[in-house]
């Protein structure tokens, strides 16, 4: 039971918990190669108790080599891009609306009056077909001015309104 609860401690407890466990393993095993935790050069009482890992428990462990090695150093800071005002123009569209399409790349020169992007605009839409029907309108009106012309000339305007 008691064992029970040093592992138990041992998975909450962090590195508290593993030399808990360590000393736990070490009043239970018999004679098995020992790993040691410390230098044979420094004396018995400034070094920590040896303890032994049993045999179906090593394939749990992970031996490591320690050497020092060089850190980068990655620094992760907060910030906001901004565009350079002295390097932009900004653009004026003569009608309202969503982008649609973009026919420039950033940074790309462009000549006078060459188109950048398109405007998918719902008042240049009505404002388009009111325009085409005004001019189909004047187009017919035209026609019919025309044909009266002719009509007079040939003094057939006259006999159609006498009918």
């Amino acid at each position: 039971m008691r064992s029970v609860r040093r592992l138990r401690r041992f998975r909450a407890g962090g590195f508290a918990g593993v030399l808990v466990c360590a000393c736990v393993m070490a009043g239970c095993g018999s004679e098995q190669p020992q790993m040691t935790s410390y230098s044979s050069e420094a004396s018995k009482s400034a070094t920590p108790q040896l303890f032994t890992i049993p045999q179906e428990q090593m394939s749990h462990v992970q031996v490591v080599t320690v050497a020092t090695t060089k850190l980068t150093r990655t620094l992760r800071l907060t910030g906001t891009v901004d565009y350079n005002a002295f390097k932009t123009t900004p653009v004026i569209s003569q009608v309202g609306g969503p982008v649609s399409r973009v026919l420039v790349l950033p940074g790309e020169q462009v000549k006078r009056g060459q188109p950048m992007l398109e405007v998918s605009s719902p008042d240049y839409s009505r404002l388009l077909e009111m325009y085409l029907k005004a001019a189909d309108s004047y187009r017919l009106a035209n026609l019919d001015y025309a044909r009266a012309e002719d009509l007079y000339h040939k003094n057939a305007a006259e006999q159609m309104l006498a009918v």
